[in-house]
């Protein structure tokens, strides 16, 4: 019966050991792990309220933050003031991209709708939907988040509160 008691506790063990293995190299951030397309693919481009065309290469060197939204959206218009405020607060370190989608046929509503509301942001439109493709946006309000050096972080789907957007982002601003 001891011997039986002994297989059996070096089995547990080696189960163990295996198991604290396995969650320690899944935990490390990794090329398979950081998708969509591990980076945050530099020849995508955006048009950008006055027109221009704009690269996401533009923003490698600080942390970029792009919300997908529409003012038909209740939820995205909801979470706006919040943005606002983490934007005034944060635009010095973090590069937001608020990407209205679906509207881009009607910029001057889009426009219009932000200064009728007392918001000055970083406006943009995805009309070839490269962007809203390449992160997999099937749902408003989508916020991704991707790091100083271009490495695409995280997706928050739903609205999102100060606090978290907060967190987020003081988790991938380059520290020193």
């Amino acid at each position: 019966m001891k011997k039986f008691e002994r297989i059996l506790l070096y089995f547990a063990l080696i189960v163990i050991i295996a198991g604290c293995f396995f969650a320690v190299s899944c935990g490390e951030p990794n090329a398979e792990q950081n998708t969509p397309e591990q980076k945050a693919s530099p020849g995508l481009s955006l048009i950008d309220a006055d027109g221009n065309t704009v690269m996401l290469s533009d923003f490698v060197g600080k942390t970029v933050v792009i919300n997908f939204w529409a003012t038909w959206c209740s939820p995205c218009v909801g979470e706006l003031p919040e943005f606002y405020d983490v934007y005034k607060e944060y635009s010095d370190r973090v590069e937001f991209l608020f990407v209205n989608i679906q509207e881009a046929s009607d910029e001057e509503h889009v426009k219009a709708f932000l200064a009728d509301n007392g918001y000055e942001l970083p406006l943009y439109f995805d009309p070839s939907l490269e962007l809203q493709m390449r992160f997999d946006v099937t749902a408003i309000p989508t916020t991704v988040f991707i790091d100083a050096c271009g490495e695409y972080e995280k997706t928050q789907v739903g609205s999102m509160s100060r606090d978290e957007l907060i967190a987020i982002i003081e988790d991938l601003i380059p520290k020193g």
